[in-house]
């Protein structure tokens, strides 16, 4: 393991580890300061919503921030949406990539799924006690369809020509945006957030099949609510913001 501050940030490089969300969970309930990074060259059982297996064959960049908001749990889903959205914009400033945000916490490339993102945290009351924010990117390669039921294509940055990356550089790129937007939406400013968001969101004024708790059904994607849940329109002109939904087109 290395330790590196940078910023407002202290990152910790290991090799490999079971899941950098673990790591990061057990130094946040052993006090482990906000802007603790966890980053890790390999995971052995990471895993991504629902519990569902992150394959994580090594050489991708895998990282676990450790934060502490002050606003109500309520407002997750905004946290949710800030390593996905860092990723576009340094994604798009360093490779000049067209990265899209696929609701709740995937980046596409293409169409081609590039990364996912998992919050996990710890809740007290209304507020959260800290919360988990996690990225997993292929950076180097594609995991193997046959590691995981992949539902859709994947692609690399060195497979989209972004060959010469840095797995430390574009952590620390990524980790400062994202630091940058966490700290304007604890001065109470979601407005920006959920602008860039949506400009960046996948599908958006599109039809697309919607996997909700009631089972599957088919929806407009409108954009993003106050509190960073989907809005979509049915077919019968019904409009609900989706906050436990699964995009499958």
């Amino acid at each position: 393991m290395v330790g590196v501050k940078a910023r407002e940030a202290t990152f910790l490089w290991y090799d490999e580890v079971d899941s950098t969300n673990e790591l990061a969970t057990s130094l946040a309930e052993s006090g482990g300061l906000e802007g603790t990074v966890v980053l890790a060259g390999k995971q052995r059982v990471g895993r991504g919503r629902y519990g569902r297996r992150w394959a994580s064959p090594e050489g991708n960049l895998y990282l676990s921030l450790i934060v502490r908001p002050t606003l109500s749990a309520q407002h997750g889903g905004l946290l949710t949406l800030l390593p996905a959205l860092a990723l576009c914009e340094v994604l798009e400033g360093m490779f000049q990539l067209r990265p899209q945000l696929k609701w709740p916490n995937d980046v596409l490339l293409d169409g081609r799924k590039l990364a996912g993102c998992l919050l996990e945290g710890k809740v007290r009351g209304e507020r959260y006690d800290y919360v988990i924010l996690g990225l997993g990117v292929n950076t180097a390669c594609s995991p193997e369809p046959q590691l995981e039921p992949f539902r859709r294509p994947v692609v690399s940055l060195a497979e989209a020509g972004a060959r010469e990356v840095s797995n430390r550089h574009l952590a620390e790129a990524v980790v400062s945006s994202l630091l940058t937007w966490y700290q304007r939406l604890e001065r109470g400013d979601a407005c920006d957030l959920l602008t860039a968001a949506e400009a960046r969101l996948y599908r958006r004024g599109c039809e697309v099949s919607l996997d909700l708790p009631g089972g599957k059904t088919l929806g407009t994607i409108l954009g993003l609510d106050e509190s960073g849940g989907l809005l979509v329109e049915f077919p019968d002109g019904r409009r609900q913001v989706c906050r436990d939904a699964d995009v499958q087109t």
